[in-house]
């Protein structure tokens, strides 16, 4: 069982991680919401990006890009996100994840599992020989140390 990451509602809520060491294709991004609150309503309209950077704040969202958006999604759910292609046919491709609720009404994103389905390493965004997944649990050792919840970053 996932313990959900700690929840404070402030506007611009995000959690991001480090998904490798080297930029990667993302595929896909599977989220496991909680079946102990009714707070995934704010999960609603969450971004998935993808960046090359760490994201420390909603104004990463400028250096990231867009892998899907959360839509459909109920209490206790795992749903997968496709992630959209880049101009040029691919996936994006980068080393951070980060979801993403933008606006100043004052939400929580409150995950228990969140999963990133990454391309092999030069493959120029297109799937090579399978893919390899990454999981980051709320609490768990996948994810990189930031600001927020250790050891995954979250913001707020």
């Amino acid at each position: 069982t996932s313990t959900p990451t700690p929840a404070v509602r402030q506007g611009n809520p995000w959690w991001a991680v480090q998904l490798a060491a080297a930029a990667r294709p993302v595929l896909a991004v599977s989220i496991q919401t909680s079946s102990e609150c009714a707070c995934v309503a704010d999960l609603q309209n969450a971004r998935i990006m993808v960046g090359s950077t760490p994201w420390t704040s909603h104004a990463s969202a400028a250096n990231f890009t867009l892998c899907a958006t959360v839509s459909g999604i109920v209490r206790g759910q795992r749903k997968t996100f496709a992630c959209a292609a880049a101009p040029g046919g691919a996936p994006p491709v980068g080393q951070y994840l980060a979801i993403w609720r933008p606006g100043p009404v004052r939400r929580a994103l409150t995950l228990c599992e969140v999963d990133a389905v990454l391309g092999a390493a030069g493959a120029g965004g297109r799937l090579n020989g399978g893919g390899a997944a990454l999981a980051a649990a709320a609490g768990g050792a996948a994810a990189a140390p930031g600001p927020g919840v250790s050891p995954v970053a979250a913001g707020y």
